[in-house]
């Protein structure tokens, strides 16, 4: 409850109910009807929001993962090709096969209409050379963690401890990298190489540098 509002929200069944001052109504429904609100529900559906950006490029889904100004745009706009996601908020979810990112409508780039499945988490780090590094998926969780928990916080405690175990079971299952590149280069032929390598992700040891 907040002055003038207030929310229910109905973990249970799926659904959020708002009431407020006629007045206030339009600046509640732009502020709580974003990517925060979604991802509150999304772990009943065995999926999170990442903060993140994502492209597609020959059917396997890249996902790349830094802070807000850490590269994410850029990243998916350097690509010669392929369907952007969209870079700024992605959905994971588990299926049967295994994970799929999704497009949002939340981003200056986005399809939301598309999904692929989910082949490579790309931790982003600006440098003045490309350089790809296979990196252990669990050394991942405290920087995503911190990324989406804001509002995962109202969660009751049994979704909010499934999250994290989606979250957990993400990187164990997706190979992940460290991607160094400057603002104007990214070897996009080693990353469609490394989206292709299969295998357990600690049998992959290539480092390139360009």
């Amino acid at each position: 409850m907040h002055p003038g509002r207030m929310t229910i929200l109905d973990f249970l069944s799926g659904r959020a109910d708002f009431y407020f001052l006629k007045r206030r109504g339009q600046s509640i429904r732009q502020r709580w009807t974003g990517p925060g609100l979604l991802a509150t529900f999304l772990p009943n559906f065995n999926a999170l929001m990442l903060h993140a950006s994502a492209i597609v490029r020959n059917g396997r889904a890249a996902v790349f993962l830094a802070p807000d100004e850490g590269g994410k745009t850029t990243a998916v706009r350097l690509a010669p090709s392929g369907t952007i996601l969209c870079d700024d908020q992605v959905i994971v979810r588990r299926g049967r096969g295994g994970f799929r990112a999704w497009g949002t409508p939340w981003g200056l780039h986005v399809d939301a209409r598309t999904s692929a499945p989910l082949s490579g988490l790309f931790l982003l780090k600006k440098a003045k050379r490309f350089a790809l590094e296979p990196l252990q998926g669990r050394s991942l969780i405290p920087f995503i963690w911190e990324e989406i928990k804001n509002p995962l916080s109202i969660l009751p405690k049994p979704l909010k401890k499934k999250a994290f175990s989606i979250l957990c079971d993400i990187v164990e299952s997706v190979p992940c990298w460290t991607l160094s590149f400057p603002k104007n280069h990214i070897d996009w032929n080693e990353i469609d190489a490394a989206l292709k390598r299969t295998g357990k992700k600690e049998d992959t040891r290539h480092t390139t540098h360009r």
